[in-house]
């Protein structure tokens, strides 16, 4: 366990995170866990490095990093927060907690192959990341720059979802016609569709 003091919203904001995917707005916090990151909590969780912050959206984004995922690996194996009155319900989280953690001892693996964002939900996140970054509706965005806010999703599932998301009428994937512009960040970041590199994302409407 990390010599980090989290207070018990900050731990459970960890693994209402972890349970979501790795990312989440605050409205959706909200629904799914009845309450919102922020003030010295997610300020605690910056610092840190255990989870980020979009604040160039409404409401807030927030993502889990890969230290906010070991750190909610350790969090299998705590001990729960001191019990208050009439709140059974910890102590048998916690419980389920450390099942879940001799289930991944016992047979190899890790949180993210439990948690992990499907095929369905890395396309909203690059839609979502999309709307953050896009300056002008329907404005391009460079792949390279949309990677960097999805640094925690696998390079390979960001290829995937972008490879169905062309197909969608309202979703257009280009190769930056100056290919003398091109950096090494940028071509990284490209995605092969149809025998052609494409660097630029525009969903129209957005």
């Amino acid at each position: 366990m990390s010599d980090e003091k989290l207070s018990p919203k900050a731990r459970a904001a960890l693994l209402v995170l972890m349970a979501g995917g790795g990312r989440m707005s605050n409205n959706e916090m909200e629904e799914i866990a009845r309450f919102r990151l922020d003030g010295k909590e997610r300020g605690a969780l910056n610092r840190m490095g255990f989870v980020t912050t979009d604040e160039t959206v409404r409401p807030f984004a927030h993502e889990l990093t890969k230290e906010g995922a070991a750190r909610c690996a350790e969090e299998l194996r705590a001990a729960p927060p001191a019990p208050r009155m009439g709140s059974p319900l910890v102590g048998a989280l916690y419980a389920v907690l450390g099942g879940l953690d001799r289930y991944l001892r016992r047979n190899g693996g890790d949180l993210s192959a439990i948690f992990g964002a499907g095929p369905d939900d890395v396309e909203s996140l690059v839609r979502d990341t999309y709307r953050s970054l896009v300056r002008e509706p329907g404005g391009w965005v460079s792949l390279a720059d949309l990677r960097d806010k999805l640094a925690g999703v696998p390079a390979a599932a960001v290829d995937a979802a972008l490879k169905q998301l062309v197909r969608q009428p309202d979703v257009i994937l280009i190769p930056e016609t100056d290919q003398s512009s091109l950096n090494a960040r940028d071509r990284e970041a490209a995605v092969r569709i149809g025998g052609e590199f494409k660097h630029l994302l525009a969903i129209e409407g957005r």
